[in-house]
């Protein structure tokens, strides 16, 4: 019983994962599904000859007045069926 509640009590971390993005990117990176959602608590930069790649499905939530430069290469494409969001982090 304990290791059943024990399991239930951590289940919530994993359900709700998240990663918070800010600063500069300086190296190829890839925004998979499985980190969605990408909350971006400061402006982000996508230095030059930099590709940042965002999967199909990415969830990305913006805090009040950031943004996302690209000065390098952004590749985001969803489909009609698992499209890529980009909306505020007062939206749910």
């Amino acid at each position: 019983m304990k290791k059943l509640l024990l399991i239930l009590l951590c289940l919530p971390i994993f359900i709700y994962s998240q990663n918070s993005i800010s600063g500069v990117i300086n190296s190829n990176q890839i925004w998979t599904i499985a980190g969605s959602p990408y909350i971006v608590t400061g402006s982000v930069l996508v230095n030059s000859g930099v590709t940042l790649v965002i999967e199909a499905g990415v969830i990305v939530k913006f805090d009040f007045d950031k943004f996302l430069k690209i000065d390098g290469e952004l590749i985001a494409q969803g489909t009609s069926s698992n499209k890529i969001t980009f909306t505020s982090i007062k939206i749910d």
